[in-house]
């Protein structure tokens, strides 16, 4: 979301959703919206949540196949399934 603003569908606008978002940031100890990704990561690893991981295309065919995208209309940003297989694609996929 913060790295696709111009597919903001909320009505109060990309800047406004951007607000929320370094709002978030802060609460969270980030020192910029930038930095929030690591703060985000570290605050699983203190919570001892590991992500999974896969490299089986497959199972992101699946995960992506799940979500019904209707569901999504009230998400502040548009997102096609090309985009959520993305999405699943950069967080599950070893690095």
């Amino acid at each position: 979301m913060i790295l696709n603003p111009q597919g903001t569908i909320d009505t109060r606008g990309g800047g406004y959703l951007f607000d929320i978002f370094e709002k978030i940031s802060n609460l969270i100890g980030a020192k910029s919206l930038e930095d929030s990704f690591d703060k985000f990561i570290e605050i699983l690893e203190k919570l001892e949540i590991v992500v999974p991981t896969t490299d089986n295309i497959s199972d992101i065919d699946i995960l992506t196949d799940s979500v019904n995208i209707e569901r999504l209309s009230n998400n502040p940003v548009i997102l096609s399934k090309e985009a959520l297989h993305q999405i699943y694609s950069e967080i599950l996929t070893e690095k």
